[in-house]
């Protein structure tokens, strides 16, 4: 017999402009810093071979990451700054900053408390695993 789920006890809290104000100033911080430390130029490993195929629109190891290149090749078609190898590294950048923004949103959204969804997002942002992806294509 399945239990349903009372909706009663689960409240999300609802978003004002000072969230998506919040939610603005934690993609522009995350943007600032990881553009200030990313990688300059063609890196190595899967990171080359993602620069490389966004440009020729080939396919790389399995899984693919269709997505993945289709959005660096708009990316590098759109954003005309340095090389190709470094617009890959700066749309994982912008993605990576989104992600925070999107975190802080979402934490306010279910925890209620701005604070502890800007610390939420902070934490994820500075921490050396995340940091390290944001970088590098």
């Amino acid at each position: 017999m399945m239990q349903q789920c009372d909706n009663k006890h689960y409240k999300l809290y609802p978003l004002t402009h000072w969230d998506f104000i919040l939610a603005f100033l934690c993609f522009v911080g995350g943007l600032v810093l990881y553009v200030r430390t990313l990688a300059p130029g063609l890196l190595r490993d899967d990171s080359a071979e993602f620069q490389t195929l966004a440009y020729t629109l080939g396919m790389t190891h399995p899984t693919g990451y269709p997505v993945y290149l289709l959005l660096a090749k708009l990316f590098t078609l759109l954003v005309p700054v340095r090389d190709i190898a470094y617009r890959v590294n700066l749309l994982s950048a912008v993605l990576a900053a989104l992600v925070l923004s999107i975190l802080y949103l979402a934490g306010r959204m279910l925890a209620g408390w701005r604070l502890a969804a800007v610390a939420g997002a902070l934490s994820l942002g500075t921490i050396d695993l995340f940091w390290s992806q944001a970088i590098i294509a």
